[in-house]
């Protein structure tokens, strides 16, 4: 058995980590709200989909394709799956989803 030295045990035990929590302290500070911030998010999510779109084709060799398994937390079913886009940028996000 292998023991993961990479898993996160739940502590902020790195300054790299702590300096993470530090901007939200930072900006109710400096008088930026929470919502100047979630709009800030929602026009960042349109420039990287717009961005992405426009790069697609032209990298479209370049994309390495991941093939992988979904587990289903029922039944523990597996299911296979291929990986091939960014799936992090959302293009159709708003303020008001970001509230929730």
């Amino acid at each position: 058995m292998t023991i993961n030295s990479m898993r996160w045990d739940g502590t902020v035990n790195s300054r790299v980590a702590q300096n993470c929590l530090l901007p939200m302290a930072v900006a109710s500070r400096d008088g930026v709200t929470r919502l100047d911030q979630d709009q800030a998010a929602v026009d960042l999510h349109k420039k990287a989909s717009a961005a992405a779109a426009a790069a697609l084709g032209r990298f479209k060799d370049e994309i390495v394709h991941v093939h992988t398994k979904i587990v289903d937390i029922k039944n523990r079913d597996k299911k296979p799956v291929t990986i091939s886009v960014d799936d992090v940028i959302r293009a159709n996000i708003d303020v008001a989803d970001l509230g929730n």
